[in-house]
């Protein structure tokens, strides 16, 4: 089962309710690139990793094109992803305008999922997760000083 590190870190916005208390934040170690991606996959299939690295370079091509023309794209075992758009309101159809309103696009990943039998959802990417506290190498936040904060108990403070 894998392991997913995570933080404790304190919430300092006073303005918010959860002001002092603790939660958690996913600790990412490293960034794996295609290149690693096409390594793991030429290690699992029997296809070369100059013909993975081919195909997942235009499988990011052929994404973007399609979601740009409006369509949703699904991908067995790893989920959905579509556009979305940021829009403030205007009163009504005659007063909106595409530069004024519109505010941005975002891409909208839905990871893959069933239910089973009571009702309940499971996502693929997440049902074999277990969580490790990270206490080791956890990047810590550096205050206006520049000294670090943080223990070696994983949890960040202000």
């Amino acid at each position: 089962m894998a392991n997913l590190k995570y933080r404790l870190v304190v919430n300092n916005n006073d303005k918010q309710n959860t002001y002092g208390m603790f939660y958690a934040r996913a600790v990412i170690e490293e960034t794996i690139g295609i290149d690693e991606i096409a390594q793991k996959i030429e290690a699992n299939v029997s296809v070369k990793r100059s013909d993975v690295l081919a195909v997942l370079s235009e499988l990011g091509v052929v994404i973007t094109d399609l979601l740009a023309n409006s369509k949703r794209v699904k991908l067995p075992y790893l989920g959905a992803f579509k556009l979305g758009i940021s829009s403030a309101a205007a009163a009504d159809k005659e007063s909106f305008n595409v530069r004024e309103h519109i505010k941005g696009i975002h891409v909208i990943f839905q990871p893959e999922g069933s239910y089973d039998n009571k009702g309940r959802l499971h996502r693929t990417m997440t049902d074999n997760v277990s969580l490790a506290l990270a206490t080791d190498g956890t990047p810590k936040k550096k205050s206006s000083s520049g000294s670090t904060t943080g223990d070696d108990d994983g949890v960040e403070r202000p």
